[in-house]
C-alpha cells in the first residue's frame, strides 16, 4: 500500500451524527489476498 494510510474503530466515533455518520467514505481493502490497492471481489458482508 502506497501513501498514507489512516483507521480506526467505530467505537471512537460516539460524538458523530447520524447524518455524518452515514457519509464517511469507506473504502475496503483485499488483504485477504495482500492485495490491499483494490477492494475484495465480495465485500456486502463486511
Amino acid at each position: 500500500m502506497s501513501g498514507l494510510f489512516y483507521s480506526t474503530r467505530i467505537a471512537y466515533l460516539d460524538h458523530v451524527s447520524d447524518e455524518d455518520f452515514a457519509n464517511i467514505p469507506i473504502h475496503y481493502c483485499d488483504g485477504r489476498n495482500n492485495n490491499r490497492e483494490s477492494a475484495p471481489a465480495v465485500a456486502g458482508h463486511l
